[in-house]
């Protein structure tokens, strides 16, 4: 890549709504020949209007590699090249993991996980031959997890180990990785969650701030793009400037409160000092009582003061050696 986007190729994945079309539409200002793919055919046809530049339309399911292999053929049969590679591609379906459907578990791990990495693997080759660039599009769960957000935070990891893996792999062969994590940003994702309390709580959450709109992250793309050859931005974050907490943060409370509410009380907690068998109808001491020191058993204890104890005519040899024998002090 360069520092300028006119004549490249970039294939765009999720470019159906949200960050993917607003990225498509960015690159496309900026001179770029755009692949779009995602299942909603339909809404790429009404972008590729939209656009100012040269637009394919492919049909991709990121979770199916067969398709994501057909896609990235079809950008270099079309363009004759492949320069970029924007991994958009996403659900969110927080939820609780108590009791979780664990087939959106599946969905999640598919479309945002190794759907990235089918679009990496398929389109690797190209971009190593032209030197081009890969952007996955993460999130700020992929920095801090929450409540509610675990599998979906889970692979937003996951999308960042596997780039810095890829990264240290391909950046002496002049290939940029660029993560780039948005915080909350006002797109569709949302209204994937089957959870009505925790899309409410989204919901509210997205009014409460001036969020982010998909403009903005691509931007960030762009800028990342058209840096010069020598530059790497690997990773970008990007937040609202109204918000203080990861998006999960807050939905992770409304779960944590319906959990308060169905969790049985706990017992107390047992006594740190048992009573011995002959004193167990006594009250125990209460967790601030000190444990009882043993008695000494020094000088004192067989009728001699501490001063006599150094003395030799108080006290037998036995005794002494007895002292010495048990342990018990001094002789």
């Amino acid at each position: 890549m360069s520092d300028t986007l006119e004549g490249k190729v970039v294939l765009v994945t999720g470019a159906s709504s949200g960050i993917g079309r607003a990225t498509a539409l960015a690159l496309s200002e900026a001179g770029a020949r755009v692949a779009v793919g995602a299942r909603r055919a339909d809404r790429l046809k009404d972008l590729a209007q939209d656009a100012p530049g040269e637009i394919l339309v492919v049909e991709l399911d990121v979770t199916d590699e067969q398709s994501v292999q057909e896609a990235v053929a079809a950008t270099v049969e079309r363009f004759g090249a492949l320069d970029a590679v924007v991994n958009n591609a996403g659900i969110m379906l927080s939820g609780a993991i108590l009791g979780a459907d664990t087939t959106e578990w599946t969905r999640m791990i598919e479309t945002n996980l190794l759907g990235s990495m089918y679009t990496v693997h398929a389109a690797l080759p190209h971009l190593l031959e032209s030197k081009g660039a890969v952007v996955q599009i993460s999130s700020t769960s992929g920095r801090i997890s929450s409540a509610a957000s675990g599998v979906y935070a889970a692979t937003k990891f996951g999308i960042t180990a596997f780039a810095e893996a890829l990264r240290q792999e391909v950046t002496t062969h002049g290939v940029r990785v660029v993560v780039v994590e948005p915080g909350f940003v006002s797109t569709e994702l949302t209204s994937h969650i089957t959870d009505p309390n925790i899309q409410a709580a989204a919901k509210d959450m997205a009014e409460s701030m001036r969020t982010l709109q998909p403009e903005d992250i691509a931007a960030a793309v762009v800028y990342a793009l058209t840096q010069p050859a020598h530059v790497a931005v690997n990773e970008i974050l990007i937040r609202p400037t109204d918000q203080t907490r990861t998006p999960g943060h807050r939905l992770g409370s409304t779960v944590c409160r319906g959990a308060r509410r169905s969790v049985r009380p706990r017992a107390p907690p047992a006594d740190p000092w048992p009573a011995p068998p002959h004193q167990r109808n006594r009250r125990p001491p209460d967790a601030t009582t000190p444990r009882p020191r043993r008695p000494w058993h020094g000088p004192a204890a067989h009728g001699r003061s501490v001063a006599d104890a150094g003395r030799s005519d108080v006290g037998s040899g036995a005794d002494r050696g007895s002292a010495r024998h048990n342990g018990h002090g001094h002789p």
